[in-house]
């Protein structure tokens, strides 16, 4: 029986017919956090110019970070994976907004049960500080973030406080 041999040509650089790359290009680990970084300063930097406050820049910076980011990973490492960065994005979007309320206290509206300072209590300080705690109130939400606002409607509601780490438990 014959032997028959066939010539292979040697495989040259550059020829990749018939192989597949075992890499594809991605983006480096700290891109969502270039992205973020990106999109709050130039949201920043828009606020400023048009004199916004710290909502619309933070709106601003979340609109750009949650475009920006998917896109510039669908151009870099295709389809899949910039709707797996635009899923992540909206999840810890989820999450922020909903851990927000935590940094504050919440308060509900006075139900006569517990007792209120009087204005001719003798100790000022008490008086002061009720004062104070009542101008950073809205009706259901303490923020000592927020100016100080003294109005006839904020001095004469009557609230309870309460830390919500407590509440659950």
């Amino acid at each position: 029986m014959p032997e028959t041999t066939t010539a292979t040509r040697p495989p040259t650089p550059g020829d990749d017919r018939g192989s597949l790359p075992l890499t594809s290009p991605q983006l480096p680990a700290i891109a969502p956090w270039l992205a973020a970084i990106v999109g709050f300063g130039l949201a920043g930097l828009i606020g400023l110019l048009l004199g916004w406050g710290i909502l619309g820049i933070l709106v601003l910076g979340w609109v750009l970070l949650f475009i920006g980011l998917p896109t510039w990973s669908g151009v870099v490492e295709g389809r899949r994976r910039a709707v797996d960065r635009l899923t992540t994005t909206l999840m810890w979007s989820t999450f922020v907004l909903a851990m927000i309320p935590l940094g504050a206290l919440i308060c509900r509206p006075f139900n006569g049960k517990e007792r209120r300072v009087s204005v001719s209590d003798p100790n000022r300080r008490r008086v002061l500080k009720q004062a104070l705690m009542l101008g950073l109130c809205t009706a259901h939400l303490y923020d000592p973030a927020r100016p100080v606002l003294w109005t006839a409607a904020s001095l004469t509601r009557g609230l309870v406080l309460f830390e919500p780490e407590g509440f659950y438990a």
